[in-house]
């Protein structure tokens, strides 16, 4: 939900217009593998307007409620009418993302650059082709135009397309430290790091 929005915490227990709680047996999320997620979030979009958009946080894989059993809800602010609800994640929600990250990152860290640089660019492709889903439900989550949120979701495939090709660009420096040895550049990524990151719109 977007700061143009109404928010409020409600408890998992209330009732969505599709009947689903947590103790549904429809709610069941199968796991997902990261290709997954663009499709699984305008999938539930489509139903927006009879059944409210009902999210998850994407976990280990898997696509789950918040720990804390309390929601975000949002609201369209064109009509204030309500779009859906998103998890209220917590400090227990941010240690499940970050151990499931750290148990992932040795394979992915495994993979050559052209690899990782693939699924980059698989992801770009996924957005692309998802576009107008994706305009529809940020148009109605925040406000903004759909003029502007085309250019946004363009520079969003842009971006993983950007960094999927500068990763082959990455250069050390080799120096003569002496007659018989050389220093030299070896870069290791920094491992997995939980980012708070604002979102303006």
């Amino acid at each position: 939900p977007c700061a143009a929005s109404r928010r409020r915490v409600i408890d998992d227990q209330r009732a969505v217009s599709d009947g689903c709680d947590r103790g549904s047996a429809r709610c069941c999320e199968a796991p997902l593998d990261s290709m997954s997620v663009v499709a699984t979030v305008t999938e539930r979009a489509r139903d927006m307007d009879s059944a409210g958009f009902d999210g998850r946080m994407l976990i280990g894989g898997e696509m789950v409620a918040g720990a804390g059993g309390a929601w975000l809800e949002s609201e369209n602010p064109a009509n204030e009418q309500p779009l859906g609800r998103v998890p209220a994640a917590t400090a227990e929600d941010v240690r499940r993302a970050i151990d499931a990250a750290a148990a992932a990152q040795p394979s992915w860290a495994a993979r050559s650059v052209w690899e990782r640089a693939a699924v980059l660019r698989r992801l770009a492709a996924a957005i692309r082709a998802r576009g107008p889903e994706i305009l529809d439900l940020e148009a109605r989550d925040t406000g903004n135009t759909i003029a502007k949120l085309t250019a946004d979701v363009q520079i969003a495939a842009g971006y993983l397309e950007y960094f999927a090709g500068l990763a082959s660009e990455m250069k050390g420096e080799t120096v003569p430290a002496s007659a018989q040895g050389l220093h030299f550049t070896l870069r290791e990524p920094w491992g997995v790091v939980a980012r708070i990151v604002p979102f303006n719109h």
